[in-house]
């Protein structure tokens, strides 16, 4: 399958890779699923606040590092050999795309931000005021959230597995 990603604000990729099996979609679930519960859960914890320098910048670079792995999920740019990307648990990029509609404008920036604020180490960090330092999490959560309720609306339950539903049961 030719996967050739479309996302605003980043150059289309096209790749030759293989598509997962319907097995490995069923266990990658639980990974997606933990995946937006460390996101919902961090984005809980940093709203209320941590007093340490160090232990609040710790908690929000996990946040923003399953923003980014939800983000390339549901809307891949750089999509690579092994990777799960959305569309595969649709059988159709095209499909998923429908469904998604475009990357909220909202996420646009900040997975501009995430890249150059924190992933790699760039000349604009230098460039950013602090009032403009500033993640608003639970609004980045709840984006990402209306776009895992549009995957989960669309997706064929065999797909997921119940461990993913019913986490620690």
């Amino acid at each position: 399958m030719t996967l050739r990603s479309t996302c605003q604000g980043q150059r289309p990729s096209s790749i030759d890779r293989r598509t997962p099996t319907s097995e490995e979609l069923k266990s990658m679930s639980v990974h997606l699923m933990y995946e937006y519960a460390m996101l919902d859960g961090l984005a809980r914890k940093l709203a209320k606040g941590e007093d340490e320098e160090l232990v609040n910048n710790a908690l929000l670079e996990a946040f923003l590092i399953h923003t980014r792995v939800l983000l390339e999920f549901f809307f891949p740019a750089h999509v690579r050999e092994g990777d799960v990307v959305a569309s595969d648990y649709l059988g159709s990029e095209k499909a998923w795309e429908t469904i998604r509609g475009d990357l909220p404008g909202e996420l646009v920036e900040i997975r501009k931000r995430v890249g150059k604020e924190v992933a790699h180490l760039t000349l604009q960090r230098l460039r950013i005021p602090p009032d403009e330092k500033r993640w608003n999490f639970l609004a980045i959560a709840a984006a990402i959230g209306g776009i895992l309720e549009k995957f989960a609306s669309a997706v064929d339950p065999g797909l997921i597995s119940d461990e993913a539903l019913n986490p620690g049961a």
